[in-house]
């Protein structure tokens, strides 16, 4: 059994890459650089926080799926169900406002 954690669904926004943003939206994950795209970055920044106080993690497909690797990915996508029905909460993300 995980432990509680939020799912988070949202639009991954145009098919743009994170490298070509400048500045790119970092994050850091285990002390390591990692780029993202500016709707998920937006996510973070209003919500991020309060993730944060709760102490819930997080769960994203476009950080916990490597989207690089094709075989993970068509894995990782059969098993979208399970991870969001075993989600403590489930949190849709349209954009900012």
């Amino acid at each position: 059994n995980p432990p509680p954690y939020v799912a988070l669904s949202y639009a991954w926004g145009k098919h743009d890459i994170a490298v070509d943003i400048y500045p790119p939206n970092r994050i850091w994950i285990n002390d390591q650089p990692y780029d993202i795209r500016p709707n998920l970055y937006a996510f973070l920044t209003q919500w991020g926080p309060t993730l944060h106080m709760k102490s819930l993690p997080l769960w994203v497909d476009a950080v916990c799926i490597d989207q690089d690797n094709l075989e993970e990915r068509e894995s990782q996508v059969a098993q979208m169900r399970e991870i969001f029905t075993k989600a403590k909460a489930v949190w849709a993300w349209l954009g900012p406002s």
